[in-house]
This record gives C-alpha cells, structure tokens and sequence, in this order.
C-alpha cells in the first residue's frame, strides 16, 4: 500500500520529463502552465481564457457612526444628523419648497420607495417624515419640471403631477419612455435649467461588456435628453454612465 504513492508521483515526474510518451500516459501529468502576458503590445498579449477563475466579491462591512460622532468638517462647517434609518438610500432630492427626497432603491423588503423629509421648524432635524411614492421599479433618478415630477425606474421613465407641498403621491404612474432593464440599473435624471430637456443617464450592461449587449443596443451605456418626440441620445460610450451632468 506504500508503494502506490511513490510510484504515481515517479510517473508523474516520468511522464512530465518524457514528452514523446503517448497521451493515454500523460493523463497523469500537471499540464504544463500558459505563460499569461497581460500588458504590452496587443499582438504580445496572451490573456487567460473567460472564466478561468471563480468570479468573487468582497463587499464592504457597514460600520455605523458611533453615538455621537459625526463627519470631520472643515473650519466654519458643522455637520449632524438629519436622519436615519433609512433603507439603501441612494439618491438625493430637494424641492423647491426645502422637501428633501430620499430615494431608497433596493430595500431590503419592498420595492423602491422615496421618503419626504420636512424641517418646517429651521431646526436641522425634519419634525415631518413620510412616504413620498412607494412601488417603484429599482428606481435612482428624480427630477421636477413645472408641475411634473420624474423617476427614473430601471425599466423606463414616469411621472406624475405634482403640487408644491403635496407629502404623498398616489395617483398611477405615466410611463414616458421604455429603457432596458438589467446590468447597471441605475437611471440618473436631471433636468436643464429651461424645463425642456430631461436628461436621462443610463446604465451599462456590464461591466466589461463581452457580449456587446451595449454596442447592440444604444440605449445602453448612453446619456438621453428626453420631452421630445422621440427622445435623443445625448452622448454614448459611457462604461457606466450613472451620471447626467
């Protein structure tokens, strides 16, 4: 029973030292390793192939602020809290009347969902907390024109009337514009300072895009003025283009 060992690894050995063995012995053997060059003249390049390795993540670790602490700010500045407990917030909007918008995109047990923020009292601290507009579709993007306010879910652009002061939405969605769903789903807005352009940022498929889903579909990875008929791409060819600025 000891022998075996020690006369596999010798084989392997022999086999490796041996090429013109024929295959059926070489089963045994380490292939020998590719020499992967990944930078210097494309025509030098020897790239592994796709998937060679397990993909992996490594998400970072959420630390709460400690009771009491807060961001460092410079001289003249001072930061606290104006609200928390919120869910995956991820984007940011003021109305015109000081009502700050929270976009909450993927919490953790219901659709997408904004939360209104009123400070009436000038205190730093909102003394009115409401939810604005529930069962959105992964939704990022929010502006407001004249009386319209605008999201951007993933799958495509709505609105809904809006009046200065209202603390919820109910009314049913109009949806303005197709988008195509999956990759990055992130759909930035923002409005020109007109009222007659929205811009709409959208969000690659992948990173990488080794399928060309973006080169085949131009709505991809684009930025996209809106409010006409039909809408316009903006500008293209952004890796992510999360942005509208």
């Amino acid at each position: 029973m000891k022998i075996f060992p020690i006369v596999f690894a010798t084989f392997a050995l022999f086999a490796v030292n041996h090429p013109s063995l024929s295959s059926s012995l070489l089963f045994a053997a380490e292939p020998a390793a590719r020499n992967i060059i990944e930078t210097g003249p494309s025509e030098r390049l020897m790239l592994p192939p796709p998937n060679a390795t397990r993909a992996v993540a490594n998400p970072p670790t959420v630390i709460l602020w400690p009771k009491g602490k807060t961001p460092i700010a410079p001289a003249g500045f001072e930061v606290s809290l104006f609200a928390d407990e919120l869910d995956n917030p991820r984007m940011i909007y003021v109305l015109p009347n000081g009502d700050v918008l929270v976009m909450e995109s993927l919490p953790q047990q219901s659709p997408s969902r904004i939360v209104l923020l009123r400070d009436t009292t000038k205190t730093g601290k909102p003394n009115l907390r409401q939810s604005f507009l529930r069962r959105l579709n992964m939704a990022f993007g929010m502006a407001l024109i004249g009386n319209r306010f605008y999201v951007g879910n993933t799958d495509g652009i709505v609105v809904f009337p809006y009046r200065s002061g209202n603390t919820q939405i109910k009314r049913r969605p109009e949806k303005i514009l197709d988008l195509p769903s999956g990759g990055h789903y992130t759909r930035n807005l923002l409005a020109d300072p007109a009222g007659k352009k929205l811009y709409i940022a959208v969000g690659s498929s992948s990173n990488v895009d080794e399928q060309r889903v973006d080169e085949k579909d131009p709505r991809r990875a684009a930025i996209r003025h809106g409010l006409g008929t039909p809408d316009k791409y903006f500008m293209d060819g952004r890796q992510r283009a999360r942005h509208a600025r």
